[in-house]
């Protein structure tokens, strides 16, 4: 998760989260504390790559150090105007593309959708579902 913002041609952006996988030290370190054998250099252990985990039951009684808590960073203040966006995603999209290009991507999705709404345009989503169009919104 990162937050941030494009102002005055700048995009700023803050990691709020961290990757939590067996492969970084500090996870490895953390799993070895609680008891767990770790191989040196391992990215996976039973087939996870992940160190933190929702779900996995059966794993977490078995292999001691796999917890559900995630990381969590200080808390940050937004300015609440709609400036700041916010950038959920997996691993897939953070190994292509940094929390700044991320943010860059997202405030220029927002700023395109503002404009659609000022002109009164419909949005993709409103189109697609639009009676007129055919569709149905669901539970519709």
């Amino acid at each position: 998760i990162c937050v941030g913002r494009y102002d005055a041609n700048r995009v700023s952006a803050r990691v709020l989260t961290r990757q939590h996988l067996i492969a970084d030290p500090s996870e490895r370190a953390r799993f070895v504390a609680a008891g767990a054998s770790v191989e040196r250099g391992a990215r996976e252990i039973r087939g996870l790559r992940v160190s933190r985990a929702v779900g996995d039951f059966f794993l977490k009684r078995e292999l001691p150090g796999l917890v559900a808590t995630p990381y969590v960073s200080a808390p940050i203040r937004v300015r609440g105007d709609g400036s700041d966006v916010a950038v959920l995603a997996t691993r897939g999209l953070w190994r292509v593309v940094d929390e700044t290009e991320a943010t860059s991507l997202a405030t220029s999705a927002r700023d395109a959708e503002r404009r659609r709404d000022d002109r009164g345009a419909p949005s993709p989503s409103s189109r697609r579902w639009s009676p007129a169009a055919g569709g149905r919104r669901p539970g519709g």
